[in-house]
């Protein structure tokens, strides 16, 4: 589940072009996305740590600051990263956001359908505008373009999008590696919840994912999602548990 996370970020080191970059460093991977936001200046734990966490800590940070970026965050697995977890709040950094991480194993051997509903792959510059469009509280309509430009180009993503009588209704995004999918950006327009769009659009990018040989999936979910992803069978994991620093250094 982890691997498939990080390997998902993939993308948000292709945002910023030739100022975008990722480095894995010590036991990190480190994500700068080029972009001067810090919800896309990532560092997450791939290996285990040293016995100095203090010092790979430091060494996270001193990455980014080398950048000249002071607003990161750190996300972090609630068990199996708890003691850099731990860490991180004795130097200083607060939790900034959390969302439980859950596993679908096996893959149900079928699924209920909508009878009005159609997928679709999303391969277009038509589709790439309506995926994006979709959700039309989005507050960067270029930077969302770009998100999804940069995901169609790697291996093992597929976007879909779900069409009731032509409409769009619903979208989802699927990362493949090896026998695991992963389900990400999830979306319906608040209009139009409650009427099974979100459960069908998750199934397909499930469906997506076992047609590239994935024989699991997991996903990170929202508040809102849980009951639907409960429903489909999804069960808790553990928790991402995301860290950033609430005051940062003033830079020379």
């Amino acid at each position: 589940m982890h691997a498939n996370y990080a390997y998902a970020l993939r993308r948000v080191g292709t945002l910023g072009g030739a100022l975008s970059t990722s480095e894995r460093l010590g036991p990190w991977l480190l994500i700068d996305a080029g972009l001067g936001e810090g919800t896309f200046n990532i560092g997450i734990l791939i290996d285990p740590p040293s016995a100095d966490l203090d010092a790979d800590l430091a060494q996270a940070e001193a990455w980014f600051a080398s950048r000249g970026i002071w607003h990161l965050r750190l996300d972090f697995r609630s068990e199996a990263d708890a003691p850099m977890l731990a860490a991180a709040a004795n130097a200083g950094l607060v939790e900034w956001w959390r969302q439980p991480a859950l596993l679908l194993q096996p893959l149900p051997l079928a699924w209920p359908g909508l009878p009005t509903l159609e997928i679709r792959l999303v391969t277009t510059p038509a589709e790439v505008d309506a995926y994006v469009s979709l959700d039309e509280a989005e507050r960067d309509r270029e930077f969302q373009l770009q998100m999804v430009a940069a995901a169609l180009e790697l291996e093992g993503f597929c976007l879909l999008l779900a069409y009731d009588r032509g409409r769009p209704v619903a979208r989802s995004m699927a990362v493949v590696t090896g026998e695991i999918v992963g389900i990400h950006n999830v979306f319906v327009p608040p209009e139009l919840r409650n009427r099974g769009y979100g459960a069908a659009i998750t199934i397909a990018a499930i469906e997506a994912g076992r047609s590239l040989g994935a024989k699991a999936a997991c996903l990170e979910s929202t508040e809102l999602g849980l009951p639907v992803y409960h429903r489909l069978g999804f069960m808790y994991e553990y928790e991402y548990i995301t860290m950033h620093r609430s005051s940062f250094p003033v830079a020379p």
